[in-house]
This record gives C-alpha cells, structure tokens and sequence, in this order.
C-alpha cells in the first residue's frame, strides 16, 4: 500500500506542476467539508459515463454535464471535481475557475479518496444510455456502498487497500472517443 501511495503522491506532484493556478484539496479536506453542515459542496465527477457508472464520492456529486446544464445555479457552492488521479479534473477546474467559480480540484481525485479509506457509492442517479450502468444496476443498487472503483488502466490502479480496481479493456481508445464526443456537436454522435 505505501508503495501505491507514493506513486500517487508522485503523480500529484507532477499535476501541481502542471497545473500551478489550480487550487488542489486532500481527501482528507473534502472529506470534513463534506461533513460540514454550512457547506455548500458540490462534486463534479469528470469521468466518462462507463467509469462514474461504477462508483461515484458520496454527496451532490455532478458529472460534468450536468454541471454545464446546473452553472448558474452553483455560482455560490464550492465546486471540488475529479476525476481518477486528477489530470481531467485539474483540466475542469482549470476552466471553471477562469468563470468564476470557487473551485478546487480533488489532488490524487478518487484514488487517493479510496486510499483514505473513505465510502463510495454506487451513482445513485442512473446514467442516461450508459450500458454500463445498466449492466451494474442488476449486480449493485445505485446509492448503495460500493468497494469497486474505476481507475481507468493498470498503471492508475494504485486504490486504497480493500478495494477492488475495474478498468477499461481498452482505456486509450474509450477516452478518446469520450473526448471526441465532448467535441462534436450532438446531432452529429446521435446525443451518446
């Protein structure tokens, strides 16, 4: 285990460097805002449809979408995103900062949440046409814990002890269709 914990610290040195204008929280930070009754809080998971489908941070948790579609009405919440180790969402944060949001990304996102040893939930909102979330829907009850977590490929599965790692058989080429998605207009992919 402190070996996985070293290289995640590892990677999130790298994305600070990378990312120098992006305000980063521990876990452990998120973690007792969360428990904060007078903060406003909302999540923002950046990960593709397939991997929020298997586990999502418990609270108001948004994908990015439905952040897009909610922005003004979360003008006053603090916004924390992540997404596996936390480049997407440094990426996200990057943005939503430059719009005025007081944002803050999830250092080491939702891998270090898990080496924590924190609770995921199964998303309790279904993903609309995500067929992994119907897939999971038989096998796990959305809103209920969960010890899977997506961690996207083998070199980012470095989850807290406890945790069962589910990956893509082919990450590269989901996220890439992922991003081409995000892209193109919608009539052009038929809205998926």
């Amino acid at each position: 285990m402190e070996t996985r914990k070293a290289q995640l610290d590892e990677l999130v040195a790298k994305l600070s460097k990378m990312f120098p204008e992006v305000k980063n929280l521990t876990a452990n930070e998120l973690h007792a805002l969360l428990e904060d009754p007078d903060q406003e809080v909302v999540l923002v998971d950046v990960r593709l449809p397939e991997e929020v489908a298997v586990s999502v941070i418990p609270g108001k948790t948004l994908t990015e979408e439905e952040f897009q579609q909610q922005k003004e009405e979360l003008r006053d919440s603090k916004v924390v995103s992540y997404c596996t180790v936390g480049f997407r969402s440094s990426q996200f944060v990057k943005r939503a900062q430059a719009e005025g949001f007081q944002a803050y990304n999830l250092a080491g996102s939702i891998v270090a949440w898990t080496q924590e040893g924190y609770p995921l939930v199964v998303r309790p909102q279904p993903l609309a046409g995500s067929q992994a979330q119907r897939e999971l829907e038989v096998e796990h009850q959305p809103g209920q814990p969960t010890k899977r977590v997506h961690v996207f490929g083998k070199q980012w599965a470095l989850q807290g002890e406890g945790y069962e790692p589910v990956m893509f058989g082919s990450p590269y080429w989901e996220y890439a269709k992922g991003a081409v998605r995000k892209l193109l207009p919608s009539w052009l992919h038929g809205g998926n």
